[in-house]
């Protein structure tokens, strides 16, 4: 039945139709990009915000974008190699993830801190001022 209806619609309106589905297809694949690299860029905030309890909000987000500068490949490939753990934890009907979850958070805190001291060894200043302080102690 659906056939016979599709044959007897017009080609315009079948153009328009495939065309429409093509940009919704098109604005979900941008918008899970645009994800992904958002998670690369404010990933670590939380991280950064239990670190620095003196920051704001937004500064925890320029905090965690200065810290992952140059390492957003890494950090992504990281995330990447917990993939067969969530297959797993999903095997097991989302059991698992109460082993797996834990784990993942733990590493990407390990990852957090290896990302800090690198920073801090190299010397850049990733840790923004507080907003209102002034900085080290000048007055």
């Amino acid at each position: 039945v659906s056939q016979a209806i599709i044959d007897d619609a017009p080609r315009v309106i079948r153009l328009t139709l495939w065309v429409i589905l093509a940009l919704v297809v098109l604005s979900w694949l941008l918008f899970i990009v645009v994800s992904i690299v958002l998670s690369l860029f404010w990933g670590l905030a939380l991280y950064v915000m239990i670190d620095c309890p003196d920051l704001g909000t937004f500064a925890c987000l320029k905090a965690s974008a200065k810290l992952t500068k140059r390492r957003r490949w890494k950090l992504f490939c990281f995330h990447l190699s917990f993939i067969g753990w969530h297959i797993l934890g999903q095997l097991s009907f989302g059991i698992g993830t109460l082993w797996i979850m834990p784990y993942i958070e733990c590493s990407t805190f390990g990852f957090y801190q290896d990302l800090k001291a690198e920073k801090e060894q190299l010397g850049i200043k990733w840790r923004p001022d507080p907003a209102g302080k002034n900085p080290a102690g000048a007055s």
